[in-house]
């Protein structure tokens, strides 16, 4: 019988095979952009007018590629193995720690499949020239955000959505998953690598690790908040209630704090089913209400992250304010 750690592994190799799909599309891919030159060897030394040619037609070409086949789907019997794996976990009473990361730092499957990219250097030196040889560049052999949504999506419109998956406020920066490599004059040539903790953890060691993740954008409270009955619940009812149907972004409050106000962010999470996110006022002027209430409405007027701001100490009555998706003021 199989042990824990050796489920584990075999799991990752499984899940790795995707990627050794779509690593062998985009080798060939380059390999056709090379055989269109004359000098291929003169790339990294000159910009040549047949270069220049070729790249316009790949940027005016790529906005209209049709969607491809998503080769990061699991074929049946590729399923069917995963399958018997987490068979095989749950009868040792454990879970296979792919998905049990994926369950406890509520990840999506892009995010899976970026994180992967980054985590197969860390177990093979060879894709460090796999993915210099896609990129064209020797000197960028860790997954990077280009590669990661050049892999990682299907068409033009994904690539361009999974910037903010892998952005600086992305759950995988925030969560620690992985982190910056180097210094890089754009974001899309910004290396990243991943934790040494995660891969322990994803070859069946430091089973601890999944349960050390904390989101600091994430508002977590240690217990049941009791909000007094009245005017005061109702209203946050409703503003939950608008949240749950996007019409809302933000909830501020401010002011002195007074009994039963520190409850009712929890009690706003709670009605709307969803994390919210602490957003710092300490840039709010701390003299005017009113314009502290303007202040928070500009910052986030278009975001799409549900948003908690909160300031202490400012004096006078608690007061409560909540930005509107489309930008029209607060109430």
């Amino acid at each position: 019988m199989l042990t824990p750690s050796e489920l584990a592994i075999r799991h990752l190799a499984l899940r790795m095979q995707p990627l050794a799909r779509v690593l062998q599309r985009a080798v060939g891919r380059q390999a056709q952009l090379a055989g269109k030159l004359l000098r291929p060897d003169a790339t990294p030394l000159c910009v040549t007018d047949e270069q220049v040619t070729q790249l316009l037609s790949e940027i005016q070409g790529s906005v209209q590629v049709e969607p491809s086949a998503d080769e990061w789907v699991l074929s049946d019997a590729e399923r069917v193995a995963e399958h018997e794996l987490r068979a095989a976990a749950e009868s040792l009473n454990t879970r296979l720690p792919l998905e049990l990361l994926r369950e406890r730092a509520d990840l999506r499957e892009h995010e899976m499949r970026m994180l992967l990219v980054c985590v197969a250097p860390e177990i093979d030196r060879a894709y460090e020239r796999i993915y210099a040889y896609v990129l064209d560049d020797l000197n960028r052999r860790y997954a990077c955000v280009e590669l990661l949504t050049q892999l990682c999506a299907n068409h033009w419109l994904m690539r361009m959505k999974l910037h903010s998956l892998i952005g600086a406020n992305s759950r995988l920066r925030r969560l620690g998953l992985v982190k910056c490599h180097g210094e890089a004059p754009t974001t899309l040539r910004q290396q990243l690598q991943c934790s040494p903790a995660l891969v322990e953890f994803l070859l069946g060691s430091n089973a601890a690790f999944v349960e050390s993740l904390r989101d600091p954008e994430e508002v977590r409270w240690p217990g049941l908040q009791v909000l007094p009955p009245g005017e005061t619940r109702s209203r946050l009812e409703r503003i939950a209630d608008r949240m749950r149907q996007g019409g809302l972004d933000c909830i501020s409050i401010w002011g002195a704090p007074r009994p039963g106000t520190s409850c009712r962010p929890a009690v706003v999470r709670e009605e709307n089913r969803s994390r919210l996110a602490p957003l710092s006022a300490g840039r709010l002027h701390a003299d005017d209400n009113a314009r502290r209430a303007r202040g928070c409405d500009r910052a986030l007027r278009g975001s799409k992250r549900r948003a908690l701001a909160r300031s202490r100490g400012f004096g006078g009555a608690v007061a409560g304010g909540v930005a509107r998706r489309h930008g029209h003021g607060s109430e």
